[in-house]
């Protein structure tokens, strides 16, 4: 017997003589779990930033209404500490259709916090500082709730200037959404009540076709950007409702856009994620 069978034949013995441990079904499972969600954070957040960049789609192609004004009530304000929902994830992270997510908003005028929960149905849905929903990657919608700090001004575009004279109520602040640059009132300034509260709404076109981003105003949670990927005769073009809403004192914006040429059932879909939206106030 040569040096290699004999070291192959005591390996041999050596094994049967002992016994395997267990594998770890645990670790393996939660190792595929932290792998395959860093594989999706990486890979929507380089969506996210890719598309933020770029232009939206056309004007005209879709003529469904985004919601015919006064008619999504949604749930009265109600505050339930004993069941607080997670706090909306940072950009680039996917949202989960059917899970509550609270939202920050700001403070009213006493210093209370207002917030606001909502939540998502089906797929395609993540956070680019507000929720937002894609076809294919070609087409995009989304919704948001904020109280602005300041506008667009000058050009809209992230790196020109902005106002912050804003009025006191929410009929100024609408007043001052439609001068928004670039913009076309479709809709103008009209009572409504939404979300059990009466509001003002309004609708515009806006040419959003910036080397950056279009950037509505500038909220507690950072920019509104509107510039998303799209094509389309005018792919610089989106269409976004406004909702200015007074919560004990503050003027309040929910909004919803959509790149012109998105599919009804994807403007559908951010239609009734807004609707979901229910105020939580201190």
């Amino acid at each position: 017997m040569n040096l290699d069978e004999e070291l192959r034949g005591t390996l041999t013995r050596e094994a049967e003589r002992r016994t395997a441990p267990p594998p770890d079904i645990v670790g393996i499972i939660s190792g595929g779990r932290v792998r395959r969600r860093r594989r999706t954070v990486v890979r929507l957040g380089a969506v996210a930033a890719a598309t933020v960049l770029v232009g939206s789609a056309a004007y005209g192609v879709l003529t469904v209404e985004l919601s015919a004004p006064g008619t999504d009530q949604g749930p009265a304000s109600t505050r339930d500490d004993s069941a607080t929902p997670d706090l909306l994830p940072d950009n680039g992270v996917p949202l989960e259709s059917g899970v509550t997510y609270r939202l920050p908003v700001g403070t009213d005028a006493s210093g209370g916090a207002i917030e606001v929960d909502l939540a998502v149905e089906g797929m395609n849905w993540s956070v680019s500082g507000f929720p937002v929903v894609h076809y294919a990657y070609a087409t995009f919608a989304g919704f948001g709730a904020y109280m602005p700090s300041a506008l667009a001004d000058g050009t809209g575009c992230l790196r020109d200037r902005t106002t912050s004279d804003l009025g006191d109520t929410p009929q100024d602040l609408a007043k001052r959404l439609t001068e928004l640059p670039r913009s076309t009132v479709l809709e103008s300034p009209t009572a409504t009540e939404v979300f059990g509260r009466a509001a003002v709404h309004l609708r515009l076109r806006v040419d959003v076709d910036c080397p950056n981003y279009y950037r509505v105003a500038q909220t507690p949670r950072g920019d509104r950007g509107i510039t998303y990927s799209g094509a389309g005769p005018n792919p610089e073009s989106v269409v976004i409702d406004f909702w200015v809403l007074d919560i004990d004192g503050t003027p309040v914006v929910v909004d919803q856009w959509r790149d012109n040429d998105a599919p009804r059932d994807l403007v559908d879909m951010a239609r009734r994620a807004r609707e979901s939206i229910t105020f939580v106030v201190d």
